[in-house]
């Protein structure tokens, strides 16, 4: 579950955000993002209602803008709040992949310094 700021959404929802911002962020139309994922059946009184109740939580933690109609979501745009969720989300996840790494180079590095020690040791041990 992606947490940021101490704003907790479900996975679902974040991939939903992340394409809005997407959209938003390279030129594109969140709205066309959002109308194809609240109403992709194409009729104008079909709605999604997993759709629905997603857009419905990014609203609530004030990710989006738009409001809740009966059984519908009218979207508005991607507030900068949700712009910034992402682009935090992906600093964080940098930094977490990064000290993993950094923590494996460590482990890989006390490895060979064991391995060479050991043999060292051997070879010594071998020859008294």
């Amino acid at each position: 579950m992606p947490v940021v700021n101490e704003v907790a959404i479900s996975r679902v929802a974040f991939a939903e955000l992340r394409r809005l911002v997407e959209a938003e962020v390279s030129g594109g139309d969140p709205a066309k993002v959002a109308d194809a994922t609240l109403r992709p059946y194409g009729a104008e009184n079909q709605w999604n209602p997993n759709a629905v109740d997603v857009y419905e939580l990014l609203l609530d933690q004030g990710l989006i803008r738009g409001r809740k109609a009966a059984g519908a979501f009218l979207f508005a745009g991607v507030s900068q709040h949700g712009i910034s969720f992402v682009a935090d989300y992906d600093e964080e996840e940098m930094l977490r992949k990064r000290a993993l790494w950094s923590d494996r180079r460590f482990q890989l590095y006390l490895s060979l310094v064991t391995l060479v020690l050991s043999a060292f040791a051997g070879w010594v041990a071998g020859h008294f």
